[in-house]
């Protein structure tokens, strides 16, 4: 009596299924890895949007804070001698020092660090980390309150300057705001004299006028806006080179020529 042949599966027939199997198992996990790296960059891309619009709002609101220039006491002007032996160097500067790589300034706006919260204004300093201090990458931000001694004194922006020390020590914080910048640079808009049309300028108030006390160059009103340039790496580059640039315009509210 005949046995009828057990099912099964031939040679052939077990390659091509595994072939098969192999191409699916394929597919999904290639999907996977594709849906994860774009979560992967969905996720830099969403805390890039974060650290932009943190440094942005920073930034901005310390520049809207500004401390206004053309009312109140006269402690809020560098009234007194820039430099040490600077004789009879008391004229009007506003408390405002902009360059091309940092700006520097006096605000209203409430400190990062809650020590400086009970401070009624506080000197800030933005600049590019690795530009000043080693220890230090990106966009920094250096604040300490001010209790209205002479602003311009604490720069020892000339020779003379060098002789007398300090007798005002204030604790500073330093805070890192955004350590992906490779590029910081300022520009102000503004008039220099009361019948020049607005412009920009590539600095406010430098050094060089501050420390001549020629009150002809010392500019005695703000820029009536600031533009922030930043450069970061691209998201998808590995190139370090490959950057790409973010501006943005802030306009300072209670701008006031001064008389």
């Amino acid at each position: 009596m005949l046995r009828k042949q057990a099912p099964g599966f031939t040679l052939l027939e077990l390659m091509i299924s595994i072939t098969i199997l192999t191409l699916i198992l394929a597919v999904i996990f290639g999907a996977m890895r594709l849906g994860s790296r774009s979560w992967e960059v969905g996720e830099k891309r969403i805390d890039r949007i974060q650290r932009m619009r943190i440094t942005h709002d920073i930034i901005s609101e310390d520049i809207r804070s500004i401390l206004p220039t053309g009312s109140g006491r006269g402690s809020r002007y560098g009234t007194k001698p820039i430099c040490p032996d600077g004789r009879g160097c008391s004229v009007k500067a506003v408390l405002f020092i902009g360059e091309t790589d940092r700006i520097k300034f006096v605000t209203t706006n409430p400190g990062i660090d809650r020590s400086l919260n009970t401070s009624q204004y506080r000197v800030v300093t933005y600049f590019l980390g690795q530009e000043y201090h080693e220890e230090y990458q990106g966009v920094v931000m250096e604040e300490h309150a001010w209790l209205f001694p002479d602003f311009f004194r604490f720069e020892a922006i000339c020779d003379k300057c060098e002789s007398e020390e300090n007798i005002f020590e204030f604790e500073t914080f330093t805070h890192v705001i955004y350590p992906d910048v490779r590029e910081l640079t300022f520009r102000y808009y503004g008039k220099r004299t009361g019948d020049a049309e607005p412009e920009w300028y590539e600095t406010w108030n430098t050094f060089d006028d501050l420390c001549s006390c020629d009150s002809s160059a010392i500019q005695d009103a703000l820029p009536q806006k600031i533009e922030v340039k930043m450069m970061r790496p691209k998201v998808m580059s590995q190139e370090e080179e490959d950057l790409e640039e973010i501006i943005f315009e802030v306009p300072i509210e209670g701008y006031a020529e001064t008389s």
